[in-house]
């Protein structure tokens, strides 16, 4: 679709360049993509922070902390689905991770699972009993 030139790369940043790039510029301009999307959160903007997001994992798939916190996003744009996926990502990426499988549940009961989302609860409660 649309937007798609980039291959999900922030503006004027191209497959080629990222290649060159030093890994500690690379993992910086992450970072600061990620907190861009953070910015946008706050403020209500979830589908610009959602492109934030994306751009930051372009960069750096490897952050769980930026799937799960595009994994809100969809949840509040009640895109489920994509959520449910995010989560599955941040989990991947990190299985301790108690926000994603929240998240993942919350997305999981909206899309009629209710079974899936009270397996990820009990885990919630397994990880961390005293979690609210």
């Amino acid at each position: 679709g649309a937007g798609d030139e980039s291959d999900g790369l922030p503006a004027g940043l191209t497959a080629a360049m990222l290649r060159e790039m030093p890994r500690v510029e690379v993992e910086r301009r992450a970072l600061a993509e990620k907190q861009k999307g953070n910015e946008q959160y706050k403020v209500g903007e979830y589908k610009k922070a959602i492109v934030n997001y994306t751009h930051s994992l372009r960069l750096d798939p490897g952050n769980a902390a930026v799937y799960a916190n595009r994994a809100l996003c969809n949840l509040k744009l009640r895109s489920n689905s994509l959520a449910v996926a995010d989560a599955d990502a941040a989990l991947s990426l990190d299985d301790g991770f108690t926000k994603a499988r929240l998240r993942r549940a919350i997305a999981r009961r909206r899309l009629g699972q209710p079974a899936a989302a009270i397996k990820d609860l009990r885990r919630v409660l397994e990880v961390e009993p005293h979690n609210k």
